[in-house]
């Protein structure tokens, strides 16, 4: 365990998958001030291409607050704001830590509402797409929803790289699961090769503020499927 300055850090570097949570990124007061301002804003419903195996493809709720370098929401962005420098430095260590030395550029800020009662309870398993992201909760395991919530898992795939498991995988015991503790303020930053998604809540609503890293132009643009081919030429 570590600690940056005064803030709880635990940093799982030697077992997968690996990421940094850390403490008192936000306030409680500004947590609840962000959720207020996105339920004024308003949330969008559409497929996600994570649920593009799904047969009931349930839409995600999300409101868009800062996409190619654009303020889509901003009374939510002007809350957001004041602690993206310490977001940006929360990366930047996670960075170094894995011989990293890059700026950190935030392409994609959102919020996503998850809810017990509605058919977006939960996400499947899944990869980013971007270097580096931040998950901040906005709100607390039983206190405002109940089981589920965030999970960062060490799991298969097959031949092509794609996911075979859905939600059921939880239930299995061939794979290392993470549930890390999900307080209001919290975040947690992870690269893009940490398997992570959504437990089923089993009541309460569920917030989470997200902001994607360094993300090419190309995955700004849209979904892209990247082939690289190695031939062994040798004799």
């Amino acid at each position: 365990m570590l600690r940056w300055g005064a803030a709880l850090v635990v940093a799982c570097a030697t077992a997968t998958p690996s990421y940094v949570i850390e403490s008192d990124l936000l306030t409680k007061d500004a947590c609840a001030a962000i959720i207020d301002a996105v339920e004024r804003f308003g949330f969008s419903q559409a497929p996600d291409t994570i649920d593009k195996d799904d047969p009931v493809q349930p839409p995600m709720v999300q409101a868009d607050v800062f996409e190619q370098a654009e303020v889509r929401a901003p009374e939510v962005m002007a809350l957001v704001d004041p602690h993206l420098p310490r977001l940006v430095r929360l990366v930047d260590r996670a960075k170094r830590a894995r011989g990293v030395d890059t700026a950190t550029r935030f392409d994609w800020i959102f919020v996503r509402k998850y809810a017990a009662t509605s058919r977006r309870d939960r996400l499947r398993a899944h990869k980013d797409g971007n270097l580096w992201s931040v998950n901040v909760f906005l709100n607390s395991i039983n206190e405002s929803f109940v089981s589920g919530g965030l999970f960062l898992a060490d799991g298969p795939a097959d031949s092509a790289g794609t996911a075979v498991w859905s939600d059921e995988f939880l239930d299995g015991d061939m794979l290392e699961v993470h549930h890390p503790p999900q307080v209001a303020g919290w975040g947690i930053v992870h690269d893009n090769h940490v398997w992570h998604g959504i437990a089923p809540l089993a009541s309460g609503v569920k917030y989470s503020l997200l902001l994607f890293a360094d993300m090419s132009d190309a995955q700004i643009e849209g979904d892209v499927v990247t082939i690289a081919t190695f031939t062994n030429a040798g004799d």
